[in-house]
């Protein structure tokens, strides 16, 4: 069964070549990479790579299917599930999300001090005693607190 991302996008010309790192234009292997770069072969079978021109392409995807006016937020609490929150929250920011989720006010003071500006809306409760540093930081993080005004 076909589904909506099977489906050409009118908006997209047909002509329109492929975003880097698409399934119809894989990236060289990762040995390739490593010997084009000088570096050593890896010395394990098993690694984590992020292809952050698929996160790009992910975000335009959402913000089609969404549509004019849904906020597009993706979650990276849990140092974006063990990926590296700071430069997924970075990736992300830049391929225009309109904000970040993060669970913890700690979280969110990681992406400040790193630099990541975008929106944050902190998904676990703030204890009374993170509200201060909350107000204080040089952000707009929403807070989402039991005794907060909805």
């Amino acid at each position: 069964m076909a589904s909506a991302l099977d489906a050409p996008d009118a908006a997209d010309p047909p002509d329109q070549p492929d975003p880097p790192g698409s399934p119809l234009r894989p990236r060289p292997s990762i040995e390739t990479r490593l010997i084009e770069a000088g570096l050593p072969p890896l010395r394990r079978t098993a690694w984590i790579e992020i292809d952050t021109d698929a996160l790009a392409a992910n975000v335009a995807v959402l913000r089609r299917m969404a549509g004019p006016g849904i906020a597009i937020l993706p979650v990276v609490k849990a140092d974006a599930y063990g990926h590296g929150m700071v430069p997924i929250a970075r990736a992300l920011a830049a391929a225009g999300a309109d904000g970040l989720c993060v669970a913890t006010l700690d979280e969110a003071i990681v992406l400040r001090d790193a630099g990541v500006a975008a929106p944050l809306l902190v998904l676990y409760p703030v204890p009374p005693s993170g509200v201060a540093d909350a107000e204080i930081r040089p952000h707009q993080s929403r807070v989402n607190h039991p005794r907060s005004p909805r």
